[in-house]
Parts: structure tokens; sequence; C-alpha cells
């Protein structure tokens, strides 16, 4: 949402240099670098280093497995453990945000 209120709606529009360059922060900051991190080894509260360079925390209730962000914001892991030749992805419900990209933006 706040890319968007920022006036991007689409990939197509980080069309300059700077803006190339904070989308390549955004998908690192969507990426750890723990190996094969299946949601069943996921700890309650953990904080993980991005390949951005900041930390997400991991947070584990009833109702599933979220990320919390800088905004304080939780995405909730809506599909998990599709392992890749390098490692497992989970599907989010929302871009996270980064220290970062709020000063960017």
């Amino acid at each position: 949402k706040l890319i968007q209120e920022k006036g991007y709606t689409s990939l197509e529009e980080f069309n300059t240099a700077e803006d190339l360059e904070m989308l390549k922060k955004i998908f690192k900051y969507h990426c750890v670098e723990t190996g094969k991190l299946m949601s069943s080894n996921i700890i309650n509260n953990e904080s993980l280093d991005t390949a951005q360079g900041e930390k997400i925390t991991l947070l584990v209730n009833g109702n599933g497995i979220y990320i919390k962000d800088k905004t304080d914001s939780l995405a909730k892991i809506s599909k998990s453990n599709k392992e890749v030749l390098r490692g497992v992805i989970h599907v989010i419900d929302k871009v996270l945000v980064s220290e970062e990209l709020i000063d960017f933006l």
C-alpha cells in the first residue's frame, strides 16, 4: 500500500536507475540466507537477516505464520515449502517494507 500511495502501480513504473536499484533492494528484503527454512522449522519471534541487510521477524500462532516488516504490519504466509534449486519459497500476501524503502519513498 505504501508503494501505491507514492504512485507506483506496476513494476514498469520503476524505470529510472534509482528506481531499479530500489527494486533490487525490495527483492533482497524478501530473501533470507538460512538455507532451506521449512515452515515446520520456523520459531515464533525468530529474527532473520535478509539479503538486503535488514532484519525481519517471524511470528507463529494458531492462525498461521507471519512476517513482520519495518512498518510493523504482518504478511501472512499463504503457501509454504515450495522447494527450489537453492532453497525454499514461501508465498506471502503483501510486499514487505524495509526501513530503506520507507526512507526512499
